[in-house]
């Protein structure tokens, strides 16, 4: 299961001077290597979060529902505020 994403640290306000959108860089990056590499095959994300900035999550959330391939989502431990957005933009989800 090599297409797996892991969201497990507070969702902040994306920055470059502070690089801080690491978080919305890395997501972006590995959804849409997974799907250029199938289309078919599921790819699960894993979410323990506080939460946090609801733009950030509106951003990721947008991603997640664009992505061309299943997406999985799994509630691991403490799912909060901004975390429950990107828990329900799953095709299947898990808790």
């Amino acid at each position: 299961m090599d297409r797996v994403v892991f969201i497990t640290q507070e969702i902040v306000a994306g920055s470059e001077a502070t690089n801080e959108g690491h978080l919305l860089r890395n997501v972006t990056h590995q959804i849409i290597k997974c799907s250029m590499e199938s289309v078919e095959e599921p790819i699960h994300i894993f979410i323990d979060t506080v939460g946090g900035d609801v733009k950030t999550a509106l951003s990721l959330y947008d991603i997640i529902r664009a992505s061309s391939s299943p997406i999985h989502t799994y509630a691991m431990s403490e799912v909060s505020s901004a975390g429950v957005m990107l828990f329900l933009s799953g095709d299947k989800r898990y808790a």
